[in-house]
C-alpha cells in the first residue's frame, strides 16, 4: 500500500504494548491523527528521538484495519532551546494539552496548525512568554467553537463595568456580576485580571507581562469550565509564575 505523507506537530505520544506507541500528531493536511509506530519503544529504534512532542516531523502513514500505522518519519525542527528550558518546556506541554483536548480527529484546521508553528518558534526563540500560553488558550478555544464571555454576567446579563470584579463560574465558564449571590464553585476576579483576560482574548500584543503571568491561572480555570475536561497540567502553574 502507498503511504499518504503528512507534515505536522507531534502532540502526545503513549506506550502500547512493549515495543510500540501511537503517536498524536496535529498535521497540516489532515489535522489531528493517532498514528501507530510499531518498534518505536526499541532502544536500537532509529524513531526514539524523533515521536517526541513538540517536534515538527514528516511522517508517511497508511491506513489500517484496526490501526493508522506510520511507516517513516523525518524530523523537520526540533526546537533545541525549548526544550532546554524549563518553562517553555511546561508552556508548550500546555498548550500541546490544550490543542488535543478541543480537536476532533481528521478534522483540517491550518489555523490551528499554523498557531502551533508560530507559538513553538517564538518560544523556541525566547522571543514570548507567558503572553504565548495566554493568547493560545484563547485560539484554541476559539478553534473549538467556545467562545467565551468576558464582559457580560451571566446570570442577569448586565455589562460588567470596565472596574468592575466578577465571579468565575468554574462549572459553565461565565462570569456573574458583583449583585449576584456566587455559588460555591467560583473564583473571584479583579478587574485588572478581567482587563488581561480580554486583551488576551483579542491576541492583543501590549499587555503587561506579569499582569498575564499572575491571570495564567484563571485562564486556565476558564479553559477547563468552557472545555469540560480537566487541563491536568494546571498544577505547573506555579513554576511559570515563578519563570
Amino acid at each position: 500500500m502507498t503511504p499518504r505523507f503528512l507534515t505536522g506537530t507531534v502532540l502526545k505520544r503513549r506506550s502500547f504494548r512493549e515495543e510500540d506507541r501511537f503517536i498524536t500528531i496535529f498535521t497540516d493536511e489532515l489535522g489531528k491523527v493517532e498514528l501507530l509506530a510499531k518498534g518505536s519503544r526499541k532502544a536500537t529504534s532509529k524513531l526514539a528521538g524523533i515521536l517526541e512532542p513538540a517536534t515538527r516531523i514528516r511522517v508517511g502513514m497508511v491506513r489500517g484495519r484496526s490501526f493508522d500505522r506510520l511507516t517513516s518519519a523525518r524530523a523537520l525542527t526540533v526546537y533545541p532551546a525549548l526544550k532546554a528550558s524549563l518553562t517553555a518546556t511546561v508552556t508548550v506541554g500546555m498548550l500541546l494539552q490544550a490543542v488535543d483536548l478541543v480537536t476532533a480527529r481528521e478534522h483540517p484546521d491550518l489555523l490551528m496548525a499554523a498557531f502551533l508553528r508560530t507559538a513553538l518558534h517564538e518560544l523556541d526563540t525566547g522571543t514570548a512568554g507567558p503572553l504565548v500560553l495566554g493568547r493560545g488558550l484563547f485560539v484554541i478555544l476559539h478553534a473549538g467553537g467556545l467562545k467565551p464571555e468576558l464582559a457580560r454576567c451571566e446570570r442577569c446579563s448586565r455589562d460588567l463595568a470596565v472596574d468592575e470584579s466578577a465571579s468565575l463560574n468554574l462549572t459553565t465558564g461565565g462570569f456573574l456580576c458583583s449583585r449576584e449571590r456566587p455559588p460555591f464553585t467560583t473564583v473571584r476576579v479583579s478587574a485588572a485580571t478581567r482587563a488581561v483576560l480580554q486583551q488576551l482574548e483579542a491576541g492583543q500584543h501590549e499587555a503587561d507581562g506579569e499582569a498575564v503571568r499572575t491571570a495564567l491561572p484563571i485562564v486556565g480555570r476558564l479553559f477547563e469550565a468552557l472545555v469540560e475536561r480537566p487541563l491536568t497540567s494546571l498544577r505547573l502553574f506555579p513554576l511559570l509564575q515563578q519563570g
